[in-house]
């Protein structure tokens, strides 16, 4: 059994002259709730955002980016550090993880009458302070943060992502995607 928090959402890309991404409208979700499993007598949950004896574990995300946009010219590389922040909180002692994932396959031109597109595997996630890229994916999430601990105290870990993208030839715009962030307990 898992809760679902509101949704937010986030994200553009600004090709100037040349580009713009924008992750416009980040999304929210939080898996996990609190208070004991409900069902039969004999009925034990196991799996994310459950803990021991079949209780459900409490996580929230809080002040997550609501948009952010990288611009750049045409066939570069362009790159955000921190651009993306939120908070999380839990005290599930396995921990938590948080994804992102992109709700299309192509970042869309936010001008009527373009008819390019971005595919969205060329906008990428790291943690910052890590060294690796990740493409994103319409298909499936991306971890944006792992850990094997608790969070510190309310309002929990701060945590941060850094995002690049590979401009293509594309006419200069707009380009737009929205990223959902999910938190969920180990």
């Amino acid at each position: 059994m898992s809760y679902v928090a509101p949704v937010w959402r986030c994200g553009f890309v600004h090709v100037c002259g040349g580009l713009a991404l924008l992750a416009a409208g980040m999304a929210l979700v939080v898996l996990g709730g609190s208070g004991p499993a409900r069902g039969g007598s004999d009925m034990q949950l196991t799996g994310p955002g459950v803990g021991a004896a079949g209780l459900r574990q409490p996580i929230s995300m809080s002040d997550l980016t609501s948009s952010f946009t990288l611009d750049g010219l045409p066939n570069t590389t362009q790159t955000r550090i921190g651009v993306v922040t939120m908070r999380v909180w839990t005290p599930n002692h396995t921990g938590y993880r948080v994804t992102v994932q992109a709700d299309a396959s192509i970042l869309a031109p936010v001008a009527p009458g373009n008819p390019d597109a971005i595919a969205v595997a060329r906008l990428q996630v790291r943690e910052t302070g890590t060294t690796t890229f990740t493409p994103l994916s319409s298909t499936s999430a991306v971890t944006a943060h792992s850990q094997a601990t608790m969070t510190g105290p309310p309002p929990g870990d701060a945590i941060s992502n850094d995002y690049r993208v590979q401009i293509p030839l594309v006419r200069p715009g707009m380009y737009r995607v929205t990223l959902t962030y999910t938190a969920m307990t180990n």
